[in-house]
């Protein structure tokens, strides 16, 4: 029997290219399941900012509308106040 050197560094070549195949497809495996983790929470994150974003704008709008009920009310008293005024002092 002729021991064939030729052929077992065939043999290691071929596994050495077979177990960096399945690294990299590991490798690949992990970096997309991190990326779906990663995406889940940015998913999360968006959806706890657009509220927090819906919840201030109804605050924003609720202290806009108590404004200019605020400004309504103290425009009546001046023309009220005015309209006094000139009953009192007439003209």
């Amino acid at each position: 029997m002729v021991f064939d050197w030729l052929g077992v560094v065939i043999f290691f070549v071929v596994f050495l290219v077979l177990i960096c195949t399945l690294k990299v497809s590991f490798d690949f495996y992990l970096i997309k399941k991190k990326g779906y983790m990663d995406y889940a929470l940015l998913i999360e994150k968006y959806n706890l900012e657009r509220n927090k974003n819906h919840l201030n704008t109804q605050k924003v709008k609720l202290l806009s509308d108590f404004n200019n009920s605020i400004l309504e009310r103290l425009l009546f008293i001046t023309k009220e106040l005015i309209s006094f005024q000139n009953l009192i002092f007439g003209k």
